[in-house]
């Protein structure tokens, strides 16, 4: 008998603890694999386990490194549907190659023939512990966590790859609030990829029942749209703490599937706001057709709801014991307590991670500029919060009425003027979508390839101008930028932000932020025009103009409107 150290894998002749690194022994009796190598990694302790395989911790003896090893067992390879989906899992994650989708690193047997996949090790829990932690779940945590998702997922759809199994138990979220999609193992490839054939044929019952779409579970060919419709599953789980659809009978479960209309979220959860539950029941449409047709479409929906959550729900949830961490760099607030949901308001700190279960198994930060527009609807949190962290270039100004455009002083000190914009700038008529070039040019200058991604306007005029010249009209106009080659890069700093108060433009360049934000071609409509078609102005109207169009929200009403960008 060994005992073989948790940690990394050696084996000892007695019990106690491990004289390289401190970690308890344990007795590999019932784990015979542990302290054996498997390719390249020793094996120290099991992970988890199922019907048909199980995970291990691996170390490479050499450097260290962790990584989590997954390995059929021997009666299910002996099934060849099974060993061809356990490869297809692979090759589907390695032509993916996402972020946000748990990474394979080897593939290989055992001496026995038993194959096993060698991949990515992380700290965390799945989906559905987090769920149980923090009910009811904070609506900017959902929603932040939901819209990654669909990041990952979309990389997946543009390849032809759908998932078919999405639920909580796949997906990942580890101790810095990181999510990771996981088990591709009966992914819909296509035959150039090296799809399963028995797992896409018609009549073939693939997936689990809660998460099942109605095609799904009526054993009809899956496309994209599947994977869309369990997301909503997930989402309605999350706001509400249960499944849309229970049954004590397979059937009966199926049946609701393909049949029965989901109760409104907001009938369970009074906080739920109508545009998030209008969310909701789309994606849980029985029809494909009339569900979101993109996971981009999706994830665009729930951006453009960011600004009606509380701003005190954007928090990051992580899988470990301890339920809330702050949005890193983020010197807003942050959210602490026990297992569940606390309000509680505390000084900005940065919450390291504790020791929690791990398993095999993406960093997503769009809180920060979800804040940063909620605060602008409902107040209370001026600029200087904003602009408080990460790179950033103010402009310096004059306080004079006119401005050049770009928001310098037409007889301040030369070397105050930016070198962009033309023109004279009055702040009291501040023009939105004239000034857009400008705010294009000042944000190019941070990153030479930013794209639109947001406009947000707070307390416009009836004629569709802003007054920005008088610091009691609480107006402010923030556009935000995307650049793509910053978002294929692992730093996080993608956005820019140029926003206009009654000092001028200040630009910035926030530490992270969400990287899969779509951008948008500039504005065909006025303020004025939009303004005029919803019959609201002034002090309480938000608009936000968007891959959608423009949203705009009206002080105490639920329901946001939403006008088409058609003029």
């Amino acid at each position: 008998m060994a005992f073989v150290c948790i940690e990394c894998g050696r084996s000892f002749a007695a019990a106690g603890y491990c004289t390289e690194d401190g970690g308890r022994l344990s007795d590999n009796a019932f784990f015979p694999l542990a302290g054996q190598m498997l390719g390249s990694y020793r094996i120290a302790r099991l992970l988890g386990q199922g019907g048909m395989g199980e995970v291990y911790l691996g170390v490479q003896p050499e450097i260290g490194s962790r990584v989590a090893i997954k390995l059929l067992t021997a009666d299910a390879a002996r099934a060849p549907s099974i060993v061809e989906r356990f490869f297809a899992e692979a090759r589907a994650v390695n032509v993916i190659r996402h972020e946000g989708i748990v990474s394979i690193l080897d593939l290989a047997r055992l001496p026995d023939g038993r194959p096993y996949i060698v991949m990515e090790y992380l700290d965390g829990a799945p989906l559905s512990k987090v769920f149980e932690e923090h009910r009811p779940v904070p609506l900017g945590a959902l929603v932040q966590m939901l819209v990654w998702v669909l990041g990952a997922l979309g990389a997946a759809h543009a390849l032809g790859i759908t998932h078919r199994d999405l639920k909580p138990d796949n997906i990942f979220v580890t101790s810095l609030g990181r999510l990771k999609l996981l088990d591709f193992g009966i992914a819909k490839l296509k035959p150039d990829q090296g799809g399963v054939s028995d797992a896409t044929r018609t009549g073939a019952l693939l997936g689990t029942p809660f998460y099942m779409s109605p095609e799904q579970a009526r054993g009809m060919p899956v496309d994209h749209r599947s994977d869309l419709y369990s997301l909503g599953v997930i989402l309605f789980e999350g706001l509400t703490g249960q499944r849309p659809f229970q049954a004590d009978s397979l059937f009966e479960l199926l049946r609701q599937q393909i049949e029965a209309p989901p109760q409104p979220p907001r009938t369970l959860r009074a906080d739920v706001p109508a545009a998030l539950e209008t969310v909701v029941l789309r994606a849980l449409e029985k029809d494909p057709a009339g569900r979101f047709q993109s996971a981009e479409e999706m994830a665009n929906a729930l951006q453009q709801l960011t600004p009606f959550l509380p701003r005190e729900s954007f928090v990051t949830l992580t899988g470990r014991r301890s339920p809330h961490a702050l949005i890193p760099n983020t010197p807003l607030f942050v959210t602490t307590g026990s297992a569940g949901y606390s309000a509680t308001v505390t000084e900005p700190r940065t919450v390291a991670p504790e020791p929690a279960q791990v398993r095999g198994g993406m960093p997503w930060f769009v809180g920060v500029f979800a804040v940063l527009l909620t605060a602008f609807v409902v107040g209370g949190i001026g600029l200087a919060a904003f602009f408080a962290f990460g790179d950033r270039d103010t402009i310096t100004i004059v306080n004079t009425p006119q401005r050049t455009a770009s928001g310098a002083s037409t007889d301040g000190d030369p070397s105050t003027k930016p070198s962009t914009g033309s023109g004279v700038l009055d702040l009291s008529r501040f023009d939105v979508t004239a000034y857009l070039p400008t705010a294009t040019k000042l944000a190019r200058e941070k990153m030479s390839d930013a794209e639109l991604t947001n406009i947000t306007v707070e307390a416009p005029r009836s004629d569709g101008l802003v007054n920005l010249g008088d610091e009691d009209a609480s107006s402010t106009v923030v556009y935000s930028f995307r650049s793509a080659s910053a978002s294929a890069s692992p730093a996080g700093a993608c956005l820019v932000w140029v926003s206009m108060a009654e000092n001028g433009p200040t630009v910035s360049v926030p530490p992270m932020g969400s990287c899969m934000m779509g951008t948008v071609r500039p504005p065909r409509c006025s303020i004025k025009q939009v303004l005029d078609r919803t019959g609201t102005s002034g002090a309480g109207t938000t608009l936000v103009y968007g891959s959608g169009g423009w949203s705009v929200v009206v002080e105490d009403q639920d329901m946001p409107k939403l006008v088409s960008d058609d003029c």
